[in-house]
């Protein structure tokens, strides 16, 4: 019988995508790490984190990549236990350096392996401005051991 994955711990991510600034598209990439917590009920839990992006302009060389790190913090509802797993989260990124962004988005999350998760962007949203942004990305969750590294 094949392990079955709890959604608790801390998993390592990649993503890529795109997001459409005020005046032009941008290709986006990142990495990271996220620990997931549960709650006493085993279906909801919290999740903390921290990611490096980078944007690139999908065309011209007038502008340099833009690279920075956030914050994440948000929540988690397991929607079925399966296998596999579907969820969704609900995460804020709060910018650690320049200009101070702040955004939030929500991920559908589908278990792929036994210690694998996949995601996607359903939700973008710039809490500064407050409003909706054009942006959409996925990517791999794949949940580590740090006491065995």
């Amino acid at each position: 019988m094949a392990a079955k994955l709890t959604l608790e711990g801390t998993f390592a991510f990649r993503f890529v995508g795109f997001d459409r600034a005020d005046t032009h598209a941008c290709t986006v990439a990142g990495v990271g790490i996220v620990k997931l917590t549960l709650d006493p009920g085993k279906q909801s839990g919290t999740l903390t984190g921290t990611q490096f992006v980078t944007n690139s302009p999908m065309s011209g060389q007038a502008t340099n990549l833009d690279n920075t790190t956030y914050s994440l913090s948000g929540d988690f509802t397991i929607d079925d236990s399966g296998p596999p797993i579907l969820a969704t989260s609900n995460i804020v990124f709060t910018q650690g350096e320049g200009p101070g962004r702040k955004l939030s988005d929500q991920f559908a999350i589908v278990q792929t392996g036994p210690d694998r998760l996949s995601v996607i962007s359903k939700k973008p949203h710039d809490e500064i401005r407050n409003k909706d942004v054009q942006e959409l990305v996925s990517g791999e969750m794949i949940k580590v051991d740090p006491a065995t590294w």
